[in-house]
């Protein structure tokens, strides 16, 4: 991996920071929902309430394919 300068790496790091700091609300929120499933972080989909069609598409996709025998 080539050397980064100081510059560089604390520009990123300032990027990243403020990146993550406009989420955070969501993330937080996203935080509580995992923390609240039983399965914790040993499922695919981490989403918003507002994603549930999308969830359950995955989620039927998933058995449907669980059945066939192939992988997800």
């Amino acid at each position: 991996m080539p050397e980064t300068n100081d510059d560089v790496a604390q520009k990123t790091k300032a990027r990243i920071i403020e990146a993550l700091g406009k989420d955070k609300h969501l993330l937080e929120r996203m935080q509580k929902q995992i923390a609240a499933d039983p399965r914790g972080l040993d499922f695919l989909e981490v989403t918003l309430d507002s994603d549930g069609t999308g969830i359950l598409v995955h989620q039927t996709l998933n058995k449907k394919r669980a059945t066939e025998g192939r992988k997800l």
